[in-house]
């Protein structure tokens, strides 16, 4: 059993490796919005030919990205790579590698159903990523005696930043896919993506968002005005990702309504 788990580990190990030297292959926004739409598409009443071709091409992409993933927790300086937490979310992104490329190519619809499951699986289980590395920081600086350094502090932080905006990338393209599935109840969207995204509209509820969770917090919150420049910038809209602009405003209203009630 141990030989067998060494053996399976090897070579587990070595396709990380291998897949994590190619290259991603870059996308637009603009593109992966008129896929979706496409890809949702199903005027004959038969499984969309564009969704099977996106899935397909996750099915070879994000084997790539996820085994990058996990190479770049492998790099990570000053000990880190080697605590506890972090080796096991670097195990866990193996084990994805693993999984996705052991599924069959999903170009049938039975097949792209079973690796849109798969996606979701994986979804579910990276929501605690963040929370690993940073147990993984905290266990690294109890472990560590010396102070270290302004200079290795800035490389631990762009280390960790590459691999969070990539991370960022990668959930995107796997939530985009699964928020694609065809549905008899739902309406065709394009996913993740928003071709009429209201930036005044989606600012204006987080505001109020803020200003309730604050309050709810601390008591007390500075007020939040919203402010459009005029009446034609009031109606303006954008192909944008609502959840990612939410997610940026929502952290620099609190941030701030948090200091100044400090």
């Amino acid at each position: 059993n141990s030989n067998s788990n060494s053996n399976s580990n090897s070579n587990s190990s070595q396709l990380v490796n291998e897949l994590a030297s190619c290259k991603p292959t870059p996308l637009s926004l603009k593109n992966m919005y008129l896929y979706a739409i496409s890809g949702s598409s199903n005027s004959n009443n038969a499984y969309p030919k564009q969704r099977l071709r996106n899935a397909v091409f996750l099915h070879r992409e994000l084997p790539i990205r996820i085994a990058q993933r996990a190479a770049e927790l492998h790099s990570l300086p000053y000990g880190l790579a080697q605590t506890t937490s972090v080796r096991r979310v670097s195990k866990i992104y193996e084990d994805y590698v693993s999984v996705l490329s052991s599924l069959p190519a999903p170009d049938t619809e039975e097949n792209e159903r079973r690796f849109t499951e798969c996606l979701r699986g994986m979804v579910m289980d990276r929501s605690d990523v963040p929370q690993a590395v940073n147990e993984g920081l905290k266990g690294l600086k109890d472990a560590r005696r010396e102070v270290l350094t302004p200079r290795s502090l800035k490389m631990l932080d762009s280390s960790l930043y590459a691999f969070f905006l990539a991370r960022v990338g990668l959930r995107f393209l796997t939530e985009h896919h699964i928020a694609c599935s065809p549905s008899p109840s739902s309406p065709l969207t394009g996913g993740l993506i928003d071709a009429k995204c209201s930036p005044l509209s989606e600012c204006l509820a987080v505001a109020s968002h803020v200003e309730a969770v604050v309050t709810r917090r601390y008591g007390a919150c500075p007020d939040i005005d919203v402010v459009a420049p005029d009446a034609k910038g009031r109606g303006k809209t954008m192909t944008y990702v609502p959840t990612h602009l939410r997610y940026m405003v929502g952290e620099l209203l609190t941030n701030a309504c948090v200091a100044t009630v400090r």
